[in-house]
């Protein structure tokens, strides 16, 4: 594959992950200046995935099975391949980052990589740690505990009070009934909650809950060159999530925020993170509190492509060419919505017919960018629709415990 200048591009595989923006993001990012993509993806993903006109290939890989298979699969295809150039592999999942720095020596034989440090991987996807790294580098960040055991949860509500959040301490310690976000508000209920998700074999990180509804959360995607010389930063800010509280952005803007903008960078830069990432606030009466942060591209960061801060692009450019192309970080305004999330939030709220007053702008304004909607490369968004009548239709026909159909 030749790129518009007439140049022979080295390909790049993607890990995809359950984010439909993020990972089409990258996809499309890439595809449109002439690299050639490859995709590993999950049994129930593969098939939007596989649909994208600027997909060459899709490494068949049983990612919704044992999640410590990633680093062995992309070997196994690149020994198979035997690429001239290194490719660069871009993960889009906390677990497939673990996996792949976990075996990082042996991955880079064969692949590229714009990620940070093992250390940072796994401190950061560690959110105690990452709390630490924070307050350390002068972030503000509401008072937590690490929790593992009964007794821990006691000292954890004497820290942190109520109304607080729980969350697993990481992704591979979310137990028996893998959750993202609870919220309890009394004390009994944070012992009860507490000793349930205890019970159920997790390990959790207890913060204080900071007061706000989602638009209050602020964001910043970014990529660090490999010799920290050059960050290209994109803000803004969630408007809604799915679940609300605790989930992906249903739908967001880029807006340029200086002051988050200047904490985010002198974070990074304090860390000496180089590498794709992202950071998360929320904001509350004049502070930014950090919540926690990415060692990947957001799910979102199509918002940023739109925004005119490329940076899928900008890390290929760096750790590929060896030439960084960028503009800096002068953004501009653009939207995001993520279809699939949508779908979820207005099922959820079915009763508020605001809902759809607050998102019709959403649909119909020229700088929105939709996680799977693109005229450029259409077939994901309809392999996605497909596959959601056929959940609702065999959900329809299901015939409730305790009744028959006549015969």
């Amino acid at each position: 594959m030749k790129s518009s200048c007439g140049e022979t591009l080295p390909p790049v595989v993607v890990v995809a992950g359950s984010d439909w923006g993020g990972t089409l993001g990258t996809i499309r990012s890439l595809g449109r200046r002439g690299v050639p993509v490859h995709v590993i993806s999950g049994k129930k993903q593969r098939p939007v995935y596989a649909s994208s006109r600027y997909v060459r290939e899709v490494i068949p890989l049983d990612t919704d099975g044992p999640r410590d298979m990633v680093a062995d699969g992309v070997v196994a295809w690149a020994e198979k391949r035997k690429v001239a150039v290194k490719p660069l592999l871009v993960p889009h999942s906390d677990w497939s980052c673990a996996d792949i720095v976990r075996q990082r020596a042996r991955v880079e034989e064969y692949f590229r990589l714009a990620m940070p440090s093992t250390e940072l991987v796994m401190g950061l996807q560690n959110k105690a740690e990452a709390c630490a790294l924070a307050e350390e580098h002068g972030l503000d960040v509401p008072p937590y505990a690490s929790v593992a055991s009964p007794e821990d949860l006691r000292i954890a509500l004497e820290r942190t009070g109520c109304p607080a959040v729980m969350k697993p301490l990481q992704w591979s310690a979310a137990g028996e009934r893998p959750f993202r976000v609870v919220k309890v508000d009394r004390a009994s209920e944070f012992m009860e909650k507490g000793a349930e998700l205890l019970r159920s074999g997790a390990t959790l990180i207890v913060q204080q809950y900071v007061p706000g509804e989602d638009q209050t959360i602020e964001v910043c995607m970014f990529y660090r060159s490999l010799d920290g010389r050059q960050a290209w930063m994109c803000t803004g800010f969630k408007k809604r999530q799915f679940p609300p509280g605790q989930g992906i952005m249903a739908y967001g803007e880029a807006r340029d925020l200086p002051e988050l903008a200047g904490k985010s960078r002198r974070f990074i830069e304090g860390l000496d993170y180089r590498g794709l990432g992202g950071i998360e606030f929320k904001r509350c009466k004049g502070k930014d509190y950090f919540i926690e942060m990415s060692t990947r591209p957001e799910a979102f960061h199509a918002l940023a492509i739109r925004a005119g801060v490329d940076l899928p692009w900008y890390a290929y450019s760096d750790v590929v060419l060896g030439r960084p192309e960028g503009r800096g970080d002068k953004q501009s305004r653009a939207c995001y919505v993520d279809e699939a999330a949508l779908l979820g939030l207005l099922r959820h709220h079915r009763r508020e017919v605001a809902l759809f007053r607050e998102v019709r702008p959403y649909l119909f304004r020229r700088n929105t960018v939709f996680a799977l909607w693109d005229m450029g490369d259409l077939l994901p968004w309809v392999f996605f629709l497909a596959m959601r009548v056929a959940w609702f239709s065999s959900k329809s026909l299901r015939v409730p415990a305790g009744r028959h159909r006549a015969s």
